[in-house]
This record gives structure tokens, sequence and C-alpha cells, in this order.
């Protein structure tokens, strides 16, 4: 009955490690999570860092309109940049007629980024028309 007891003992315990499959196993699965995540990781901060251009785009755009409102729209096309403070972003203005007296559709447009990959968005309002 001793014997037993330790050949049961001896059958019930003895499988304590992994096996080299397992391991094997468990060790590609951790690698394709990893892999995994640091493709998250990387596809978060290039969204992250274009939705920090296109909120920069738009503030410099509320500026821009804002000064063409409080100055009034000049007929025709003109172009500058923000100056030294935003160096890389550009824009162009063109004044239409609206087809509302007094009113003039204005289209600004915000350029930026390397020759390679230029962006550019496009904004459009109505101001009142410069005083001549």
């Amino acid at each position: 009955m001793r014997r037993t007891t330790r050949a049961l003992f001896r059958h019930r315990f003895r499988r304590r490690a992994f096996t080299l499959v397992e391991v094997l196993v468990a060790t590609v699965l951790l690698g394709i999570g990893v892999a995994a995540c640091m493709a998250c990781i990387g596809t978060a901060t290039r969204a992250s860092a274009l939705g920090e251009e296109y909120t920069a785009v738009g503030l410099m755009a509320r500026e821009k309109l804002a000064e063409i409102e409080l100055q009034g729209a000049r007929p025709g096309a003109d172009q500058g940049d923000f100056g030294s403070d935003r160096p890389g972003y550009a824009w162009k203005t063109a004044a239409q007629p609206s087809g509302t007296p007094g009113l003039e559709q204005v289209t600004l447009t915000i350029l930026w980024g390397s020759e390679a990959n230029p962006r550019q968005a496009e904004f459009r309002t109505l101001v009142r028309e410069q005083r001549r």
C-alpha cells in the first residue's frame, strides 16, 4: 500500500514545469501582442500629430478671417504668410461678389507642409464689402 501511495504522489506532482512547446507558443503569442501594441501606438501618434496640425490651421484661419472681417474684404486675390511665429504656414484669399448687396464671399486657403507632401485647407465666409 505504501508503494501505491508513492507512485500516485509521483505521478500527480511529477509535471510541475511547462513543456517547450507551451513556452514557444506563449512566446509567439506575446510577440504578436507586443507587435500589435507597437503598431497601435504608432498609429495613435500619427493621428495625434495630424489632429494638432488641423487644430493649428483652424485657429490660424479664425485669426485671419477675424482680421478680414474687421478690415473688410479686399477685392480680388491676396496672399501672405503668418510670419516667424508660424513658419511653414501661408495663406491666400480671394474675394468675389456674393450676389447679396453689401456682402462679398471670401475664400481663405491655408497652405502648409513640404513640397513633397503639400497640404491645404479651405474656408469660406461672407463679409461686408470694403468701403472705398
